[in-house]
């Protein structure tokens, strides 16, 4: 299920594997159990079935035995967004990247502004140095 990106397919996917588990066990199917037979981590497949919930496209149930999961309206599931919300994230990725790009950039013509106000500072301590032997006579000279 890793390679099927959006949501919509998952939501899909899942609601066809509770399908599957109904038939096959005569019950409704847990988490877990959906979890198994799609072969994806228990916490993909609770994210899965809580935004499903919340849409209401299954409910579950807490039952004696743990939860179950039952099927309400399989046709809210083309409500669920087609696209991947991985394009927005990879987006606003990009945006940083370019972002600290120009703080990049700013950082470095800071720098090469100090370096320059630092030369220009080593030369005029020079200049003067120079003019201030220049002028200054030698005490012992007066002797």
């Amino acid at each position: 299920m890793a390679e099927m990106e959006n949501l919509y397919d998952q939501g899909h996917l899942f609601v066809a594997a509770l399908r599957l588990l109904s038939y096959r066990n005569r019950r409704p199917p847990s988490v877990k159990e959906i979890c198994e037979l799609l072969g994806i981590a228990p916490e993909l497949g609770h994210y899965l079935c809580n935004r499903l919930a919340r849409m209401g496209v299954v409910e579950v149930v807490e039952a004696a035995f743990g939860e179950r999961v039952y099927l309400r309206d399989h046709l809210r599931l083309e409500e669920l967004p087609k696209e991947e919300k991985a394009s927005s994230l990879e987006r606003e990725l990009q945006q940083l990247k370019e972002q600290m790009e120009l703080k990049h950039k700013e950082l470095e013509r800071i720098v090469e502004s100090h370096e320059s106000k630092k030369k220009d500072l080593f030369s005029d301590l020079e200049r003067q140095l120079r003019e201030g032997l220049k002028k200054k006579k030698n005490p012992l000279d007066d002797l």
